[in-house]
């Protein structure tokens, strides 16, 4: 039965081709139309291998599969791990949209302009120069990590599935602008960086381990571009934190309990921010500039709301997703990876410390602030724009594992140290990167990627003799 549903599948894609193969060939001539095909299924399947939702989703369907189960499970399972990371991303985004603004107010109160760090913007923004090394590392280098988890999971501490799709195209195209830095382009490239690119997929997740399993019960750990300064943080927490200071345990007296609630507390810390950089910025810049005419309170009001359901939707899909992705890919380690385990993306540990999650926010604001003072009073070469993107997810990341391991002293250690390093990082990296050759001088990657950018430029810098 199972072997004559994938006969009348691949039937259906060959009539699909042929079909597709006709209607060019009539259209545009022969070759013409070879040349579309080719194009078009490129194209359709890295938009596949870039599409996480789809992607994690497809994991879970071979999961269930190996397990055996019926196929109505497998869709059913296909599908709610599908609209689980779909209401995760929807949540990340109504995070996104209420905290950029802030971005604009930054610049406005301090009155500079700098470098803004963003992994995905920048590889985005190198695909039209890189485009065929970038895409090619993404692919190959995550097939590379699949066949080394094969061999290792077992045997070594090598054993984790790096799941989250858009870091691993920010580390692509890190990993083709290091190289092209350094005039390696085209296969070339492509073979040195889809070692380098699996080479991260693999020690990565690993790495950071340790820090992250006993926050998820040993279920899962993160795969993630946040991993090399968690497994940092991880470690200075252990050593100068306090973990009895558990600021999950902390008692609140009754009539405040309610702010033990994820959605609220973010809201309620997000407005007296909102306020007075808006306050600083002036009103009229508000609401000519951010607000589209809305009262400047009212705005700054919606802001923070949005942001507290952002919250409520992300946790809402991280609970679907990891109630199906979990059981599934127990059929993945069982029958294609033995031993393998799930490296996934930072929000899946939100749930478990969220007052932890908003105080390590609060500090990372204040240190990114800071960090952004001293630049403009030490005259950096350039000065790195705050990210309220990063002071959010890496603040939520870094003050639950700086909790889980040091207290709220961990905490607060870990969050300033994760804060000037997101701010000082790119200062270093930059001269690895080479993006004044493409004319981007105004993007840059975060610190953590731009940790394996000067560790990559340094071994190319070593071997060439550059």
């Amino acid at each position: 039965m199972r072997a004559r549903k994938i006969y009348y599948l691949a039937l259906l894609l060959l009539v699909t081709a042929a079909c597709f193969k006709t209607y060019a060939s009539k259209t545009y001539g022969s070759q013409t139309a070879e040349l579309m095909q080719i194009e078009w299924l490129t194209s359709f399947l890295f938009d596949l291998l870039r599409t996480p939702a789809f992607m994690i989703a497809l994991v879970a369907a071979i999961g269930l599969a190996a397990l055996k189960r019926p196929a109505s499970e497998i869709l059913a399972g296909f599908f709610k791990v599908f609209l689980g990371i779909v209401i995760i991303m929807a949540g990340a985004i109504t995070i996104v949209n209420a905290v950029v603004p802030l971005n604009d107010l930054f610049v406005k109160v301090g009155g500079f302009r700098g470098v803004y760090t963003w992994e995905e913007p920048t590889a985005a923004a190198a695909m039209p120069y890189l485009g065929f090394e970038i895409g090619t590392i993404f692919g190959l280098g995550f097939i590379l990590h699949l066949l080394i988890i094969r061999f290792t999971a077992r045997r070594t501490p090598f054993k984790y599935v790096f799941l989250t799709g858009h870091t691993m195209f920010g580390m692509a195209g890190m990993i083709a602008l290091v190289l092209n830095n350094y005039d390696i382009r085209g296969w070339n490239a492509v073979l040195i960086g889809s070692l380098m690119q699996a080479f991260y997929l693999t020690v990565a997740p690993a790495m950071v381990a340790p820090f992250i399993l006993p926050i998820t019960n040993n279920q899962w750990t993160l795969g993630h571009n946040q991993d090399f300064w968690l497994t940092v943080s991880g470690i200075v927490a252990k050593y100068l934190g306090n973990p009895k200071q558990d600021v999950e345990q902390m008692k609140f007296p009754k009539g405040l309990e309610f702010l033990k609630i994820p959605s609220i507390l973010t809201a309620i810390i997000m407005l007296p921010i909102f306020f007075i950089f808006s306050l600083l910025a002036g009103p009229s810049y508000v609401e000519t500039k951010l607000s589209g005419g809305t009262n400047w309170l009212v705005w700054i009001l919606m802001q923070s709301v949005m942001m507290g359901a952002g919250i409520e939707i992300l946790l809402l899909g991280v609970r679907m997703f990891i109630g199906e992705i979990i059981p599934a890919f127990r059929g993945i380690s069982e029958k294609l990876l033995p031993g393998a385990m799930m490296g996934l993306d930072c929000p899946t540990i939100y749930p478990f410390a969220p007052t932890a999650m908003m105080f390590g926010v609060v500090v990372m604001l204040v240190a990114v602030l800071a960090s952004t003072f001293i630049q403009m009073m030490l005259r950096t070469p350039f000065v790195v724009l705050p990210n309220a993107i990063y002071i959010f997810f890496v603040g939520a990341s870094t003050g639950i594992v700086g909790n889980k391991f040091g207290g709220l002293r961990g905490l607060i250690i870990t969050c300033v140290l994760s804060g000037f390093a997101y701010m000082f990082v790119p200062l270093l990296s930059a001269q690895f990167l080479g993006l004044g050759k493409l004319g981007m001088e105004a993007l840059g990657m975060s610190a953590d990627n731009g940790v394996w950018a000067i560790f990559y430029g340094l071994l190319l810098k070593l071997i060439l003799g550059k």
